[in-house]
């Protein structure tokens, strides 16, 4: 069933409600009864009076997501420059229906503890800040089959403290020569008192966490990173970056996925060199920083790295290009099938040796430390 409740068609076709209110089902969980009730405007004009000048002027996007209900969808009918907050207790679906939205200083989309966002529709959000990302959320997003990118300026593509579902054919990606991440998860530095960094209790939640289903990720020095208080669950999507496919500091559950080789091209294009990873794991600490990533499935090209003591990954499944020296080799070994390796269960079975083939009946062998001659009897 749709979860298309109302369309704000763009300038001069006014906004209706379309069918009956219903909520995106990835929200009824988090929502309380009373959020689930929606009423709507009987009509609701694209046009607003000027407060300086009196003339009816265009809204702005913000001030249409604002006037909406729970439950709307927002339909752009033309690009839009603009800096976008989903405020707490707001829940819609923004189709960008193949336009562009692009920031003019801060976030381009900043989703508010507590707000709500779906996104949608074949088109781009862009962010040119340096700093600021294309969508900071803190709230519950879903990324459905957009592009999100950084076309100027460093920083993550998409800054995540909340709740994230990435699906559908969405990319997101970092122009050539930026070496930030392109999805950063977690925080830079938990205890800092700065939101953007790190857990602010009211602002942002204990551990945030993002599904990655599908979509492709590249460029920058990782494509996702899963950082302080992070949980990430990648159950499918292409990544590839200058340094690391996957890199984690904190819980990470990898179902499927496809980690190509960063080829010299690809480093080129990062500025990144060195080092080509696949998946990275890093150990600081037993509460925010526990470096544990568990591989059941995906098919992986480049290194496998544990740093820290009490880093861990474990391998149920997956292929991979080359082995790597991470197993506990008393309970698990590599083994090489059709081209690739995969991790097998128990301990290494000893290579049986041959017996010597026995000389020729009459002859002995004789070695004398340069050659080897045949000695008649």
């Amino acid at each position: 069933m749709s979860d298309q409740i109302g369309v704000f068609q763009g300038a001069g076709n006014g906004w209706y409600p379309k069918q009956e209110p219903i909520v995106p089902k990835p929200y009824h969980k988090y929502l309380k009864e009373d959020d689930l009730k929606i009423t709507y405007p009987e009509i609701y004009s694209d046009k607003i009076k000027d407060e300086k000048t009196g003339e009816l002027r265009d809204r702005t996007l913000q001030e249409i997501i604002d006037a909406v209900s729970n439950g709307s969808t927002v339909r752009l009918a033309k690009d839009y420059a603009e800096d976008i907050v989903i405020k707490a207790g707001k829940v819609i679906k923004l189709d960008l229906a193949g336009h562009t939205l692009k920031n003019k200083a801060a976030d381009t989309i900043t989703i508010e503890l507590g707000g709500g966002l779906t996104v949608t529709g074949k088109g781009m959000i862009d962010n040119i800040t340096a700093g600021k990302a294309g969508i900071y959320n803190n709230g519950v997003t879903i990324v459905d089959g957009i592009m999100v990118t950084k076309s100027e300026a460093e920083y993550y593509a998409i800054l995540n403290h909340g709740t994230m579902v990435i699906t559908g054919d969405a990319v997101v990606y970092l122009r050539d020569k930026m070496t930030s991440s392109v999805i950063d998860n977690g925080y830079y530095d938990y205890a800092n008192t700065d939101p953007r960094s790190g857990y602010v209790v009211g602002t942002n939640i204990a551990n945030p966490s993002i599904t990655i289903e599908s979509g492709t990720f590249y460029g920058g020095r990782n494509a996702l990173k899963n950082d302080d208080g992070g949980i990430a669950v990648v159950e499918g999507g292409i990544f590839t970056s200058g340094q690391c496919g996957l890199f984690n500091v904190n819980k990470m559950t990898i179902k499927d996925c496809v980690v190509p080789m960063a080829n010299a091209e690809g480093q080129a294009a990062s500025g990144i060199s060195g080092n080509m990873y696949a998946v990275y794991t890093k150990y600081y600490d037993d509460t925010n920083d526990t470096g544990h990533i568990i591989i059941s499935g995906g098919d992986f090209a480049g290194l496998l790295a544990e740093d820290g003591a009490q880093s861990v990954i474990s391998i149920s499944g997956g292929t991979f290009d080359r082995e790597s020296p991470i197993l506990d080799e008393t309970k698990q070994h590599w083994e090489k099938k059709d081209g690739k390796y995969v991790v097998v269960a128990g301990a290494k079975p000893a290579e049986e040796t041959k017996p010597e083939t026995p000389a020729d009946a009459g002859t002995t062998t004789t070695d004398t430390g340069a050659n080897v001659s045949t000695v008649t009897a």
